[in-house]
């Protein structure tokens, strides 16, 4: 016999990235005071517009209030109005779960906000996920059809890490408040729980993204780089080899600069 007297879940619904994201962080347990975060949320969101960027606003949530684990959970576990249901979030554990397997990610090198980072300590803040306009099918994915990292790149060839070191320096030139950073595995959980609180589609269809704040991790003779896609609604954390694909890029983040020295 099913257990009576229960309390109904929770309906979540917003139609708007400010409101989504209000409502990913109550889900998450981290809301105290609605009113003023809904306010803080909204004023940093309107902040990023002096980035000039154009992209996807979401809440970069640090590991030290927060575990990847934790926000998959919720992702999975929650309610949603459109009533649709997902398929369970797909977690490559020998790579992805801190303890499971010796040569997989540890905790603290999950949620960095850039590559060699150990410190998981800055505070909960808003960010863009930048659109790339040459890729109009995956707009959260840069560099196609470049090598992750110097492992499988043919001599002369740059490789994705390297390209990012470019645009991010670019980018930086004369800016005062923002600060750019790679996308990471967290960011696009994040992501894809605003998106199906809004009733969107996950954020990848046909491609993936590599995350460029972790390291390469070596099982034995296999070598891969952590990577997060998303198919059928289902996002899935796996691993990528590296190599030139078309399907497989990084993702760009822009946030303010004053955590910049407190991510790394």
């Amino acid at each position: 016999m099913a257990i009576e007297g229960l309390r109904a879940a929770e309906v979540r619904v917003a139609s708007d990235e400010a409101g989504a994201a209000v409502e990913a962080l109550d889900m998450l347990g981290l809301v105290e005071d609605r009113e003023r975060v809904a306010e803080s949320v909204a004023a940093d969101f309107a902040a990023l517009n002096e980035s000039a960027q154009v992209g996807e606003k979401f809440i970069q949530v640090p590991r030290s209030i927060i575990t990847l684990a934790e926000m998959v959970q919720t992702l999975d576990d929650g309610s949603y109005e459109s009533g649709e249901t997902y398929p369970k979030t797909y977690v490559d554990d020998e790579l992805w779960t801190p303890g499971n397997h010796a040569s997989g990610y540890k905790a603290d090198d999950i949620g960095n906000l850039v590559l060699g980072a150990k410190n998981g300590n800055w505070p909960a803040h808003a960010r863009i996920a930048i659109t790339n306009p040459d890729s109009t099918e995956e707009p959260l994915l840069h560099f196609l059809n470049q090598p992750y990292d110097e492992k499988y790149a043919e001599e002369g060839e740059e490789t994705q890490l390297e390209t990012l070191g470019k645009v991010r320096q670019d980018f930086e030139v004369g800016q005062s408040e923002f600060a750019m950073t790679p996308l990471n595995v967290p960011a696009v959980t994040m992501i894809a729980l605003m998106r199906r609180i809004k009733g969107e589609a996950m954020p990848m269809e046909w491609g993936f993204m590599r995350d460029g704040t972790v390291p390469r991790a070596t099982f034995g003779a296999r070598s891969y780089v952590g990577s997060v896609d998303s198919d059928g609604g289902q996002l899935e954390l796996d691993g990528s080899r590296g190599r030139s694909r078309p399907d497989g890029g990084l993702g760009l983040s822009v946030g303010p600069k004053e955590f910049e020295s407190q991510a790394s």
